[in-house]
């Protein structure tokens, strides 16, 4: 077994280091800097381009950066909306609106777009 899992171990580590993936948590400064550069808002909203494409282009825009950022969904009682997250490392999580690159606060509970947010999921 130990013979098994040291192999596996060694072999996970060297292909991760190979994939030329490292993602870091941002600073606040270096998330304010990401997204004032990132120009994922520019898009235009239409019907086959919603929240969700926001979300993921600037997701992947940031993994291109090298920064760690959270798929937000958001869940109210007849709809959902997404948005993205970055836990920073001098001041936590913050949530952005990708469509508009701006800083919000959500809770469960509190009103977002017009409606009462019902839960909040992120996926890493």
């Amino acid at each position: 077994y130990q013979d098994g899992y040291d192999e596996g171990y060694a072999q996970g580590g060297e292909d991760w280091a190979q994939s030329g993936w490292y993602f870091t948590d941002p600073t606040y400064d270096e998330a304010i800097a990401f997204i004032d550069s990132d120009e994922t808002d520019k898009n235009e909203y239409t019907e086959d381009y919603v929240c969700y494409d926001f979300t993921a282009d600037f997701n992947d825009n940031a993994a291109e950066a090298g920064y760690r950022c959270g798929f937000v969904y958001i869940e109210f009682f007849d709809s959902a909306h997404s948005i993205a997250c970055f836990n920073t490392t001098d001041s936590g999580l913050i949530y952005i609106e990708p469509q508009t690159d701006e800083i919000v606060d959500i809770t469960v509970g509190q009103v977002y777009l017009d409606e009462i947010i019902v839960h909040i999921g992120i996926i890493w």
